[in-house]
């Protein structure tokens, strides 16, 4: 995995959503078939990976199938015009993978599993997906938050998720589908790693020791190679939540 920067891809985007065919625009603009390329939210200055969940969710996928490709850092803050041209909703993440354009980050996991089947990881499982749903949501709102009055209420709205998870961790652990690291656990780390350092720094808030089964899930997933490999630090999420703060 090489870490470059932000460059135009000279390509154009057609359609919209999934799985999309760029064309040349431009004069003596050509569309380049070099390698896997997956743009992501830049940090604070620019020069070093940013705090997006569904940015690490496609950094996570890429790792742990061990494959070569450039990542390419973007400001969501200063969108280029190029990159609203390869992606027209100026979102992240986005893969290019020669002439194929993959602009969210669950259609980015199903392509990379489809021309990259080993080692198997997508999986499609109702519960676990039931139980992961609401913990994002909950976390945002509660940290979020300004008005004293809602604190507890939004608390208790976000420990109700956590209650959900911590439920089907302890039945169906350790990860989040049994077993095996899965792309079900590359969509709920990235969020739990959000949750465990933006409410330590803005509400002073550390997760209860009843949330056993979750808690012993962090310990995991965050000192995995996978996870350890595609990391950004607290500090980095800390500021990406600061926006709500100003």
């Amino acid at each position: 995995m090489a870490f470059v920067a932000s460059s135009p891809f000279l390509g154009a985007v057609l359609g919209g959503g999934g799985v999309r065919r760029a064309a040349a625009i431009g004069r003596n603009r050509m569309v380049t078939t070099a390698a896997l390329k997956l743009y992501v939210k830049a940090g604070e200055n620019g020069e070093e990976l940013g705090d997006c969940p569904f940015s690490h969710k496609a950094i996570l996928m890429m790792s742990a199938k061990k494959l070569d490709y450039e990542l390419e850092l973007i400001n969501l803050s200063s969108k280029p015009d190029w990159y609203l041209e390869l992606n027209k909703t100026g979102t992240v993440p986005t893969l290019v993978d020669g002439e194929e354009i993959v602009d969210d980050s669950e259609g980015i996991l199903k392509y990379v599993e489809e021309k990259f089947p080993e080692p198997p990881l997508l999986v499609e499982d109702a519960a676990a997906s039931e139980a992961i749903a609401p913990v994002f949501g909950a976390f945002a709102g509660f940290v979020k938050n300004k008005d004293p009055e809602k604190e507890e209420e939004l608390k208790v709205v976000f420990e109700t998720a956590l209650d959900g998870l911590d439920a089907h961790l302890k039945e169906n652990g350790p990860y989040v589908s049994g077993e095996a690291l899965s792309t079900l656990d590359f969509n709920l780390a990235p969020k739990l790693w959000h949750a465990k350092h933006a409410l330590a720094h803005y509400k002073e808030y550390e997760f209860p020791e009843k949330f056993g089964s979750v808690n012993k899930y962090m310990d995991t997933l965050f000192s995995s190679d996978v996870f350890k490999k595609t990391l950004y630090p607290p500090e980095t999420v800390v500021w990406g939540w600061s926006k709500f703060f100003k």
